[in-house]
């Protein structure tokens, strides 16, 4: 997982099937959130499912659109199908599942963080994952992508070594997060130092704590 799309794969829904509805092994997915239509969230309702991780990385149309080169909607419309089934689930005590949104962090999108933990919050997850855009592993390769008017360029999104320009918006959202109970993690949230007493939330204690327990 974390590499392409798992629900175009055959080979998914032979796991999917495979697990039925055994109470372990858990699964654990990531998804672009366009094909959680209604057929693909009744049949993922059939497995134990622990988590689903929905990639936005965006709170609004327009920066979605530049990142990602299509439409939104179908994005949040999977993400909150899916967020409500596994509610109604959690509700009958049939399972545990939750989803999480997940946004990649980046020039193009830093000042939507606290917008994004609204968002999360709008479509009933239960966690906010942000991760920091790296730096690219192979400097030689091609990282520039023109998209419309918007042109991508790796190296130019990344915030690392940037602890103005992307600490200050992380604060908000945690702000935001600890406001509306959602849990927030990830890998070097906060890249100034001074800054690592935020990191001590009810916010991040709940998602640590909060992984893989029933909500």
């Amino acid at each position: 997982t974390g590499v392409g799309e798992p629900l175009l794969a055959e080979g998914f829904w032979r796991i999917v099937d495979a697990l039925g509805d055994r109470k372990r092994p858990e699964l654990v997915m990531n998804t672009n959130g366009i094909l959680l239509t209604e057929r693909n969230v009744e049949r993922l309702m059939r497995c134990p499912i622990c988590m689903v991780s929905v990639s936005i990385d965006a709170a609004t149309p327009e920066t979605y659109r530049r990142i990602r080169g299509s439409e939104m909607r179908k994005t949040v419309q999977g993400a909150k199908r899916i967020a409500a089934a596994l509610k109604q689930r959690r509700a009958a005590r049939l399972g545990r599942g939750f989803v999480q949104v997940s946004m990649v962090l980046m020039k193009e999108n830093i000042a939507e963080c606290a917008a994004f933990v609204d968002l999360a919050a709008e479509i009933g997850a239960a966690i906010v994952y942000f991760e920091h855009l790296t730096e690219p592993h192979m400097p030689a390769q091609n990282w520039t992508v023109f998209r419309d008017d918007f042109r991508f360029n790796y190296a130019e999104q990344s915030l690392l070594g940037k602890p103005a320009e992307s600490d200050p918006h992380i604060i908000a959202a945690l702000d935001r997060a600890d406001e509306l109970g959602i849990g927030i993690y990830g890998p070097q949230l906060l890249l100034d130092p001074a800054n690592q007493h935020h990191l001590d939330r009810h916010c991040i204690r709940m998602a640590l704590e909060g992984q893989g327990v029933e909500a």
